[in-house]
């Protein structure tokens, strides 16, 4: 009897006390999509973070969120940004709001872009990169067609 008490106190103490990083952000849920992986990273999109801030075709803006799971560093970095569309180029740019980066002890830190600073400008996307490939998604999430005509 006391080797089971003391057994059942020692698995909770275990649950209480082990923490990780992904205790603040679980990616295994439905809600994050892994849109590629390396060696040292998988980056993903929240399908839940799209919101529509402009509606003015052939232009759009969708902020929405991309997270890098960094393994060389234990930390999981979500950046919340800007997705600016116009249509009819088929052009998609990217420019940062924040970043939240959350540490394996558990503490998570955000970090906030100004708009005016001058190494986050807008940036324009080729085609198949991540960032493209996640506003592509962003658009379809929002507007039920793709981005991209071909």
């Amino acid at each position: 009897m006391k080797k089971r008490i003391f057994t059942m106190i020692g698995l909770l103490f275990i649950l209480l006390f082990s923490c990780t990083y992904a205790g603040a952000i679980d990616l295994t849920q439905d809600n994050y999509v892994k849109v590629t992986e390396n060696m040292t990273s998988a980056i993903y999109l929240n399908t839940k973070s799209p919101t529509v801030t402009r509606y003015s075709p052939p232009f759009y803006i969708i902020k929405g969120e991309m997270i890098i799971d960094d393994f060389s560093s234990d930390k999981i970095a979500v950046y919340n940004s800007n997705y600016f569309y116009n249509y009819e180029q088929q052009e998609i740019a990217i420019n940062d709001i924040d970043v939240i980066i959350y540490y394996k002890d558990g503490s998570s830190e955000t970090i906030p872009i100004p708009a005016d600073y001058p190494l986050n400008p807008v940036r324009t996307q080729p085609k198949y990169s991540v960032g493209a490939t996640i506003g592509a998604m962003y658009f379809y999430l929002c507007y039920g067609i793709d981005f991209y005509k071909n």
